[in-house]
This record gives C-alpha cells, sequence and structure tokens, in this order.
C-alpha cells in the first residue's frame, strides 16, 4: 500500500486527524526524507545507464591506448631505421 492509497483510505474514514502530528522548534531537527520505492527505481535506473555508458568509455579508451601505443613502436622503429 503506498502513502498516497493510506491518506485517501484514512481520508474516506474521516480520520486524518486522528493521526499523530510531529512538531520540531526548527527545520534542521527534521530527519531527511527517506527513500521510497519507486525514488530508489528511479536511481537504480540512472545508475545502471551510467554503468553502461562507463563501459562504452572503458572500451573507446582501451581501443585509444592500443593505437596510441601502436603509434608509439612504429615512430620508435622508424627512428632506429633513420639512424
Amino acid at each position: 500500500m503506498n502513502l498516497l492509497t493510506m491518506f485517501t483510505f484514512l481520508d474516506e474514514l474521516k480520520m486524518l486527524n486522528q493521526l499523530p502530528k510531529y512538531v520540531s522548534s526548527s527545520p534542521d531537527n527534521i530527519p531527511s526524507l527517506r527513500l521510497y520505492e519507486g525514488d530508489v527505481q528511479i536511481l537504480l535506473t540512472l545508475l545502471k545507464a551510467m554503468d553502461g555508458t562507463l563501459d562504452e568509455y572503458g572500451l573507446l579508451l582501451g581501443a585509444i591506448t592500443r593505437d596510441v601505443s601502436q603509434l608509439q613502436v612504429c615512430s620508435a622503429h622508424l627512428r632506429r631505421q633513420q639512424v
């Protein structure tokens, strides 16, 4: 049961006034919001997308590194031939 459904149910039964009331002298004393299933699912989806993107970048960086290494070897070989 989600929070909205619970409030709707309590409202229909005219029981909202029976809910406990929490009071704080300062907003700093109020606990932070908790993550619920929907919020966590959104974060997980974003993290999975970022993970896929990082994997792609890793593959591209590996290919670039390989190409640079090959160029360095070819360049060193050409310098030896010129000397």
